[in-house]
């Protein structure tokens, strides 16, 4: 064995050692849960957006919901997909997972 390393190691669990019982009172306190009477004021959240709207800039600018993307060295225009929506459907072939973005 190397004398440095079980040196370096041997300072590594005492440094961790010191950590632990320093970091102790931290954990061992007791934990509080609140009571669900209390989250009766908390206001209800704000209604989300429509699907149509993309955001705005902070002078009122909507934003653009498409983009320009370089592939295969061609830039193209593209519209971001919203969400991946998944079925199981049934063929001649057996169960088949039909997939398409909305």
């Amino acid at each position: 064995m190397d004398r440095r390393s079980f040196l370096f190691g041997l300072c590594g669990v005492g440094t961790a050692a010191v950590g632990a019982v320093a970091l102790s009172p931290l954990l061992t306190q007791p934990v509080e849960a609140t009571p669900l009477d209390l989250l009766k004021d908390v206001p209800a959240p704000e209604p989300a957006q429509s699907d149509d709207v993309y955001g705005e800039a902070p002078d009122g600018t909507p934003a653009d919901s498409t983009y320009w993307v370089w592939r295969n060295g061609r830039r193209v225009w593209v519209a971001p997909r919203r969400r991946r929506v998944c079925r199981r459907v049934w063929t001649r072939w057996g169960w088949r997972t039909q997939c398409w973005w909305r």
